[in-house]
């Protein structure tokens, strides 16, 4: 009756207050449901976790590498510099 009255009844308790046979085996594999349930979110939420640690560490690669690479244009900019500024005394010098 309260049930159908929209009072939300725990299965268990239907259970106890049921005439089904071998209450305590039905309650114990709903028990085990219930722990497999808990298991497997608690397996989505670690693999989850795991794929957004993954992630940050693609990104921090990736911006590692972009660091990397503009470390190594400023170093060949650098290098044309003094490569420009070596033939600009050379022109400057009289032969």
């Amino acid at each position: 009756q309260m049930a159908s009255n929209g009072i939300p009844i725990p299965p268990e308790l239907l259970i106890q207050a049921s005439s089904v046979k071998d209450k305590a085996d039905v309650l114990e594999m709903m028990k085990q449901q219930r722990e497999q349930q808990t298991q497997m979110q608690m397996m989505q939420i670690e693999r989850e976790q795991q794929l957004k640690a993954m992630a940050v560490e693609a990104s921090a690669q990736k911006d590692m590498a972009s660091a990397q690479k503009t470390l190594a244009e400023v170093d060949e900019t650098r290098a044309d510099t003094q490569k420009t500024v070596v033939e600009t005394q050379r022109l400057a010098l009289p032969y």
